[in-house]
């Protein structure tokens, strides 16, 4: 069975809309097309969280995260625009919620005029889709968002 994303479009309020197709040779051979939303959270069923509570995350974490290039067919990058205190990991989740990837150190970065942090992770054989993650600092979900893996 191989999962086959045509197109991921954002909606306004933040929900992403997934077309593809399976290619199965199991049952009847073949290809089946299929449509998705999730939203915000990456719940296929309104409500759900796959990551954890975040409430208030915007009053404890004030560093701007860029995850790049996204989409990604081989490596996505975090960069912090500060150095962050305390033990930093990153998980990365499927949208059925399995934890696909998991980074536990993120390195410090001399750069002008503050200190960046950085981390890298290979996706190169993820399946194509619609990947969550969540940034954990001394345990505590600070910050969640999406990564689009095109392969």
């Amino acid at each position: 069975l191989q999962h086959i994303i045509n197109e991921t479009h954002e909606m306004a309020n933040g929900d992403l809309l997934s077309a593809g197709q399976n290619q199965t040779s199991i049952v009847t051979p073949g290809y089946w097309g299929w449509l998705i939303r999730t939203d915000s959270f990456g719940c296929i069923v309104p409500g759900c969280q796959l990551l954890d509570n975040t409430e208030n995350i915007s009053v404890i974490f004030d560093n701007e995260v860029t995850v790049f290039p996204n989409p990604a067919s081989e490596v996505v990058r975090f960069r912090f625009d500060k150095a962050i205190e305390g033990q930093t990991e990153i998980r990365v989740y499927s949208e059925l919620g399995q934890l696909v990837g998991q980074i536990t150190e993120v390195s410090g970065q001399a750069a002008s005029p503050l200190p960046q942090m950085e981390a890298q992770m290979n996706v190169s054989d993820w399946y194509s889709g619609v990947y969550h993650y969540g940034i954990y600092v001394e345990g505590r979900l600070v910050k969640q968002g999406q990564i689009l893996v095109r392969n």
